[in-house]
């Protein structure tokens, strides 16, 4: 009985801390690029359309992704009656508590409740793990399914195979209808790579591999062939081919080294990746309960690392399905220390690497501080608010080690995730909505309906195709240009018109436009700056 009490209070921590660090202000900023807008602007437009089969993005068939993520934002839209930014957000931010609660039911089962506990807390003090799961992006949610995946299949391992393994196959069927081949490749990639490990491969000659098989095919595939059904086969050509196979072997964007992920997990995962030789010294022995889900969590990891590090394309956050996996090895590894199971070296090796992310976090915080003030006085505040809280956390820490290492070696970990955490919602709470009229595009599009209204026509120049944020904070639709000829021509036009052009263009079409091109607006949205030109001077918008 005291073991179910703590389980449930270890649960209960978990799902606070969840809900502490992701729910609290999702609506509180606006859409942000490079992905949020286009994620609203896709569901607005099948809201609109009254087509909820694929989504549409500037009237154009998104080929860019599948269809989940879009369908959850509008399911978090009908309370509303439209979507909004917190209805984009919401599905990532359900996604990552729900898979906080995954990776405590993971270690708990695994382990001990408490390296359960641990590992999930681990998890939510991840700077981008919170960043991400308070985002409009689909990759919470690919994180949360392939992950529970993997558990299953752990499961069938144990036991009743067919039906964990059916379990398993449908989960991944969620990941693929999320994602696409990804959802399937990565999770079947970790399986294997685990019953070698495992020296089990035998266990692929299962007959509940069949019942797996025929739940992914029936949750994943059915999206599939009903798009295919409705005539849209250049969807699945342009999502499978280009989007995925040749995103892979020859990127189109996002090109980087083989190295990056290196780079990204050293300071994505912070301050949690420095205890990576901990890892190593607590490693469960083969005879230990834990050793197999040790070794599982240890092969997803880094077979998801390992695969998009082959990949040409490549972003911070492709690699957030392996977080839980690390997370639940850096529980199992303080779960060790403070059982006293681990050797002195280990204890000796936490204190040591704990007491460096102190300072680390001491001297960040300070520099932090510094940064913004002379970068960028409007922030000078803000900056030293969070630089100070940071510097805060690194001397508790630090404090922690030297007065508890030996005694009570999780207090470090324990001040290390609270100081943390307090930063998190300080940020999320003070810090953004005071960048956020630098960052969004609402003001800007405010300033086109002003000239526009909803009826001028309203176009861009050599605008990416997928640029979102003024068509979601507009309610309108802007087909691009390409070329000055196709400009000419427009601007040609006997009734006002308007031209919405990136600071990158502007040259550009200044020097080469001969038609009469007069600048109405010009201001920097986040990155960028963008500029409204008119074929004529300003005049009084349209009656609405």
């Amino acid at each position: 009985m005291p073991l179910v009490s703590a389980s449930r209070r270890a649960a209960a921590l978990v799902l606070a801390a969840g809900i502490v660090l992701l729910l609290p202000g999702l609506g509180n900023r606006d859409l942000w690029n490079p992905n949020e807008p286009v994620f609203a602007e896709g569901a607005r437009e099948m809201l609109a359309r009254g087509d909820f089969l694929v989504p549409w993005v500037n009237g154009a068939l998104y080929v860019d992704k599948p269809i989940l993520y879009f369908w959850a934002i509008l399911a978090g839209s009908v309370p509303a009656g439209r979507v909004t930014e917190t209805a984009a957000r919401l599905p990532s931010a359900i996604a990552s508590i729900l898979l906080l609660l995954a990776v405590y039911r993971f270690g708990a089962r695994a382990r001990s409740v408490r390296a359960g506990l641990l590992g999930a807390l681990a998890l939510a003090t991840m700077p981008i793990f919170i960043w991400e799961g308070r985002f409009a992006q689909m990759d919470p949610m690919l994180a949360l399914f392939m992950f529970c995946c993997l558990t299953c299949y752990q499961r069938a391992r144990e036991g009743a195979e067919t039906r964990w393994l059916a379990a398993s196959g449908a989960w991944a069927g969620l990941a693929f209808l999320t994602k696409g081949p990804v959802g399937l490749v990565l999770p079947g990639a970790a399986a294997l790579a685990h019953l070698t490990w495992e020296r089990d491969l035998r266990f692929l000659r299962r007959p509940g591999w069949i019942a797996g098989a025929g739940a992914f095919a029936l949750v994943g595939l059915p999206w599939y062939v009903a798009v295919w059904g409705a005539g849209h086969s250049v969807w699945l050509t342009e999502f499978f081919l280009h989007q995925n196979l040749t995103r892979f072997v020859d990127p189109f964007d996002h090109a980087q080294p083989f190295y990056y992920y290196g780079i990204r997990f050293v300071t994505d995962l912070f301050p949690w990746s420095w205890l990576l030789p901990l890892l190593f010294l607590c490693r469960p022995r083969r005879s230990d309960p834990e050793a197999s889900a040790w070794r599982l969590c240890a092969a997803y990891a880094l077979v998801v690392v390992g695969f998009f590090s082959i990949s040409g394309a490549k972003r911070g956050v492709y690699i957030l399905p392996m977080y839980p996996a690390y997370a639940l090895l850096v529980g199992v590894s303080l779960d060790r220390v403070a059982g006293f199971i681990a050797a002195t070296t280990a204890r000796r090796t936490l204190r040591g690497l704990l007491l460096a992310v102190g300072a680390l976090l001491g001297i960040g915080g300070i520099w932090l501080a510094i940064a913004a003030s002379r970068r960028y006085p409007e922030f000078a505040a803000a900056g030293w608010l969070l630089g100070g809280l940071l510097a805060a956390t690194g001397m508790a820490t630090a404090i922690a080690c030297a007065r508890h290492g030996g005694r009570r070696p999780l207090a470090a970990p324990a001040a290390l995730m609270t100081g943390l955490a307090i930063v998190y919602l300080v940020a999320i709470l003070a810090v953004a909505p005071r960048v956020d009229p630098h960052k969004s595009a609402r003001a800007f599009s405010q300033k086109i309906l002003s000239h526009a209204g909803q009826t001028r026509p309203v176009q861009s120049f050599r605008f990416w195709k997928w640029r979102s944020e003024y068509l979601f904070y507009t309610g309108r639709l802007m087909p691009i240009l390409g070329t000055i000829p196709e400009v000419e021509k427009y601007f040609a036009s006997p009734e006002p018109v308007f031209l919405l052009v990136e600071e990158s263009d502007r040259a550009d079409l200044e020097v080469g436009l001969r038609s009469p091109c007069y600048r109405l607006e010009s201001d920097d949205v986040g990155e960028k700056r963008v500029t409204l030109f008119s074929n004529v001077p300003a005049i009084a918008p349209p009656p609405s």
